[in-house]
């Protein structure tokens, strides 16, 4: 969380666009298999229920500016932590504890 309050105040735009162009890469790259983007399409379908445009996800990540990093930084930092658990869950600690 400390990394996130950091972000929240100063952001380099340096660091913002390097993670915009890793993001970029790794949506092309999924492009190149062809199993991967077959997953990625049908997820994208069922949740919008709307083929996938590559160029409009590109665009997308294009538009993210280095203030709407720091404003959902800051809005993650004032949010009240959650947590959710499935499976056994005797062992499971507290969000307090986590946090």
């Amino acid at each position: 969380m400390g990394q996130v309050r950091t972000v929240a105040q100063k952001v380099a735009d340096k660091d913002v666009q390097d993670a915009k162009q890793r993001l970029k890469a790794a949506v092309l790259f999924k492009r190149e298999n062809h199993s991967d983007l077959a997953v990625e399409m049908g997820v994208h379908v069922s949740r919008t229920g709307q083929p996938w445009q590559h160029d409009e996800l590109l665009q997308a990540i294009d538009a993210v500016t280095t203030q709407d990093v720091a404003t959902v930084a800051a809005r993650v930092t004032k949010s009240k932590p959650a947590m959710a658990s499935v499976g056994r869950l005797h062992n499971t600690p507290h969000i307090d504890e986590l946090v």
